[in-house]
């Protein structure tokens, strides 16, 4: 069903809660245990926030800023004009000057969209490294990216003023990948309300936000209080805060491996068989087939479509870095509707090396199973797909709405 967002002011919101069901809205308040919206009728109704997935905006997306901002709490922002001083980051984000503590920015990557993709992978390592005392400069030089370490003393719009020993250099922006600002070690960040996502892609984490005519304002997980436009949002994701949905998570590994192959067909048959996310083999939304008895002695089925979920044939192995901060993973698993009877493959769901769930899975059973599974403290989880006949015909999963969760 198609929902559509009416006019809440100048804004179009669209409510989600987490059963996956939507409504037109209009937002009134908002905090960490209530939420309060107005819909067809004129009394406001209250919802506890835990029971809210997302808000969605209808207004369209914009050419992000040339510069990328992340912050310690984790927001990342596309910004023009950067200027850093002692205490102080200030740069445009969607057109509004805007401020930060420079204790609260992480780092800065210049000139995002002229950077080859080896070189940003380059970067995001070095950038994840935490510095022991001191700045760090970033210089891309032949394809490689070379940290230079000092002190930034400042930065405008053309150039960074950088000490490194005895010396102080201006080094143009042109020239530079990015920077990282040290930080102390040991603070701690306040519980997250929400992540909001900007229409330039950028994505801010938020400790507290405030309903005003057609504004929000907002405190930063990191603590700086910002002001942003309703007509800039393009959504807000309040269940990012307590669940994360796996399948939008980026896998530290994603691998399948073929029962036989030569090695003139094994790169073919990879690129087929690899596991999707989000979507099926066939392109089309994931979805399983539920079976029910009837008082007749009749089996009833129906056929449930899914937004979000991972695709997976025997063979696939799938591995995530959770670092320790969920509790739970849900979901729902069965045979892709279009597999057929004849899957026969071992499903093994793996945490640290220890085996949280095993389940032989038959085709022929006609078996939808509910996951619901301990990883407190799981840092690394393996989603593992193996044979178990010596065939694959039929072996093909469709894990839906996968969740895990604080």
């Amino acid at each position: 069903m198609c929902v559509q967002p009416v006019a809440i002011g100048q804004i179009d919101v669209v409510l989600t809660t987490i059963d996956g069901k939507k409504r037109t809205v209009s937002l009134q308040k908002f905090n960490k245990d209530q939420v309060l919206v107005r819909g067809e009728k004129p009394e406001p109704v209250s919802i506890e926030t835990r029971n809210i997935q997302s808000f969605r905006f209808s207004n369209k997306k914009t050419v992000p800023g040339i510069h990328e901002i992340r912050l310690i709490d984790g927001s990342s922002l596309r910004v023009d004009e950067v200027l850093i001083g002692d205490k102080k980051v200030t740069c445009r984000f969607l057109g509004n000057v805007v401020t930060f503590s420079r204790r609260n920015v992480d780092w800065v990557a210049f000139d995002v969209a002229k950077r080859q993709s080896d070189i940003t992978k380059q970067f995001n390592q070095v950038v994840e490294k935490k510095l022991k005392d001191g700045d760090r400069l970033l210089i891309a030089r032949n394809g490689k990216i070379q940290p230079l370490d000092g002190v930034v003393r400042g930065a405008d719009a053309d150039s960074v003023q950088f000490q490194f020993g005895s010396r102080n250099a201006d080094v143009k922006i042109t020239k530079i990948t990015g920077l990282k600002l040290y930080h102390a070690s040991g603070r701690e960040l306040d519980e997250k309300l929400c992540d909001v996502m900007a229409i330039d892609g950028s994505r801010l984490s938020i400790k507290t936000l405030s309903v005003g005519d057609g504004k929000f304002n907002v405190d930063l997980l990191s603590g700086d209080p910002i002001e942003i436009p309703a007509n800039q949002v393009s959504n807000i994701d309040v269940g990012s805060a307590r669940f994360a949905i796996l399948s939008e998570m980026t896998p530290t590994s994603v691998r399948w491996s073929p029962l036989l192959a030569s090695s003139s067909t094994i790169e073919a048959l990879t690129l087929l068989n690899q596991p999707r996310f989000n979507k099926s083999f066939t392109g089309k939304p994931l979805s399983l087939i539920f079976r029910r008895q009837l008082n007749n002695g009749l089996t009833a089925s129906s056929e449930k479509k899914y937004e979000s979920g991972i695709a997976a044939r025997a063979g696939s192995k799938i591995v995530y870095a959770l670092g320790g901060t969920f509790e739970k993973l849900t979901g729902t698993v069965g045979f892709a509707p279009g597999a057929g009877t004849f899957g026969n493959l071992n499903l093994k769901i793996r945490g640290d090396g220890k085996v949280l769930f095993e389940q032989r899975l038959r085709a022929e059973d006609n078996k939808v199973y509910q996951l619901d599974i301990d990883i407190t403290d799981v840092n690394r989880l393996i989603i593992d797909v193996e044979y178990l006949d010596g065939r694959a015909v039929g072996d093909e999963l469709h894990f839906c709405d996968l969740k895990v969760s604080k």
